[in-house]
């Protein structure tokens, strides 16, 4: 590429880079001045540092956040509060001022309705909970944040609850509830290909099962975590395992194992705990291979990585070590003196008053979750019934239209049938007149024939009579059959499906029709005018839409023949 047109590119990116910056800082400013409070100064001063001096940034930050007005519904500040939290958590391991900011990003959070980032303040104050000791309010707030993720299928912050979950109940000594929660950890690990946390999860699990005595068990757990630890990159992770296989080997008495594993973990210490836990270990091993002085100096090494922050307990227990060694060692003082610190580290931390509360909240819980089961099966129940009593609604509904179709169909057959029973009773008075016609033209006859003395002419008279009579019998259901109409015929059911608005009358001159019969003969069979007849029969050519076309109605009505 030219180097002409790789500057003019650079340069055309640092200008887009430029107006994106300043319409941010501009956006920003608009944000800041719908807050009271808010120093614009002392924000851009923790922008400026976030990256060349973190610690000086977080002063700012904190500065900034003292004087703003931080029950304001603004995300700019609860994404403050939130970086400030972490920074306390994990830079300076004070968790309570950790949590001091993290409630005011939660305050917020609840402000503004965003579900997501709440229940992500939920588990991170259950965590910085967790870290100070106080289990009953990690308690409450785990539960809560693990209910959201669990509506909304976030896996991967579900399984963190489980492990904060399987921590409190294994410090509280509820050791099942710790497996069932280090177990699913676990699996949930697993099923996503996460291998650190499948990691520390088996590790766990093996710390728990080494507490409870189940030796074959731990070790296997240790195994199998140990041959996962290769692939493992979280460094954090990776270094609370190796500690707590530390405690494992301890605890089995392996102290070369113990020892190998130390060494292992040296170079990945990060944080003040995991140095407080690596001395306080080494501590423990060589007290248990007799050499006192040096673990009592490993122990003070534990003591002054815990003090850089809020590790009260883990402080106390050092000191208990101590005063072990102090007694061992005959420097009963330093043993009283290290005695003294253990109780007032337990006057500090109150971990039966804790204990207590704990398992009120877990009570608490308990009934709560109790309550919200009855209420969804009582939701359930009222649901279903709602639902069978629309369905029944609906069937009737459906049955009432039903009825109502059926008694349209038998009201129309029965006009039908009155229909032809009327077209029925016309032909047998028709048919009726015909015979006295025929009987009355054959009486006359007979009487002609009286008087007439030719024999064959007489003859002649007398076989017309006889025609007469036997064409009378003979002809008489079969044109009143002929002029009948059928009216459950195919075709008589397809023309009505066609054009369903047809009256009686209507219907009747159609299957006349369609047997082709004459307007004279219609007339004769209804007893209407043939001029009655003609008009009806143009009204049915305007309905079938025939008007100006050179099609006849019979035509059209055979159409609907079969």
């Amino acid at each position: 590429m030219p180097v002409f047109l790789r500057n003019t590119i650079h340069l055309l990116a640092l200008l887009a880079a430029l107006t994106l910056s300043a319409r941010e800082q501009t956006d920003t400013l608009k944000v800041l001045s719908g807050i009271r409070g808010a120093d614009v100064t002392v924000y851009n001063l923790y922008r400026e540092n976030r990256a060349a001096d973190r610690a000086k940034a977080m002063e700012y930050a904190e500065l900034f956040l003292s004087s703003a007005d931080t029950t304001a519904a603004e995300p700019l500040l609860a994404a403050v509060c939130d970086e400030l939290a972490d920074w306390y958590e994990y830079d300076r391991s004070l968790f309570s001022r950790a949590i001091r900011w993290r409630s005011r990003s939660l305050a917020i959070y609840e402000s503004l309705g965003d579900r997501h980032n709440e229940a992500l303040a939920q588990y991170r104050l259950s965590r910085e909970y967790t870290s100070l000791g106080q289990y009953h309010r990690a308690l409450q707030y785990v539960s809560s944040a693990m209910n959201y993720f669990e509506r909304t299928h976030d896996t991967d912050n579900l399984i963190e609850c489980y492990n904060i979950l399987g921590v409190v109940y294994f410090t509280c000594r509820q050791y099942d509830r710790a497996y069932e929660w280090f177990t699913r950890y676990t699996d949930g690990a697993r099923m996503a290909g996460d291998t650190s946390r499948m990691v520390l999860g088996l590790n766990n699990s093996a710390v728990l099962a080494y507490t409870l005595r189940d030796t074959l068990k731990a070790r296997t757990l240790i195994r199998e975590s140990g041959f996962l630890s290769s692939a493992v990159r979280d460094t954090s992770k990776l270094c609370k395992v190796y500690l707590n296989n530390v405690s494992l080997y301890l605890m089995s008495g392996d102290l070369q194992a113990a020892a190998s594993t130390l060494e292992t973990v040296k170079p990945l210490l990060r944080k003040p705990d995991e140095t407080g836990l690596y001395y306080q270990d080494e501590g423990l091993l060589l007290m248990a291979a007799g050499r006192l002085d040096e673990a009592a100096a490993a122990l003070g090494k534990a003591i002054s990585a815990f003090g850089t922050g809020e590790y009260g307990s883990k402080i106390q227990h050092c000191y208990g070590i101590l005063q072990r060694i102090y007694a061992m060692k005959g420097e009963y003082r330093n043993a009283y003196q290290a005695l003294i610190r253990y109780y007032e580290a337990d006057i500090a931390n109150r971990p039966d008053e804790i204990f207590l509360d704990f398992y009120k909240v877990q009570k608490e819980l308990e009934m709560s979750r109790e309550q919200e089961k009855m209420s969804r099966r009582q939701n359930l129940v009222i649901f279903l019934c709602s639902i069978g009593v629309l369905s029944l609604v609906f069937i009737l509904i459906l049955l009432y239209g039903k009825s109502k179709r059926k008694s349209l169909e038998i009201r129309r057959q029965e006009e039908e049938i009155a229909s032809q029973n009327e077209l029925i009773e016309l032909r047998k008075l028709h048919d009726y007149q015909i015979g006295r016609m025929t009987e009355e033209l054959s009486h006359k006859l007979t009487e002609l024939n009286a008087g007439v003395k030719d024999l064959t002419t007489r003859k002649k008279i007398s076989a017309i009579c006889r025609e007469l009579v036997k064409s009378k019998d003979e002809n008489e259901w079969r044109e009143m059959n002929r002029f009948v109409p059928a009216f459950n015929s195919v075709f008589y059911q397809r023309l009505i499906a066609d054009f369903p608005t047809l009256s009686i009358n209507e219907r009747r001159l159609c299957a006349l029709l369609n047997m082709n019969m004459t307007t004279k003969e219609i007339s004769e069979i209804t007893r209407q005018s043939p001029h009655s007849i003609n008009i009806a029969r143009a009204r049915l050519r305007s309905k079938f839409n025939l008007t100006g076309k050179t099609t006849s109605l019979q035509e059209f009505l055979s159409r609907y023949n079969p």
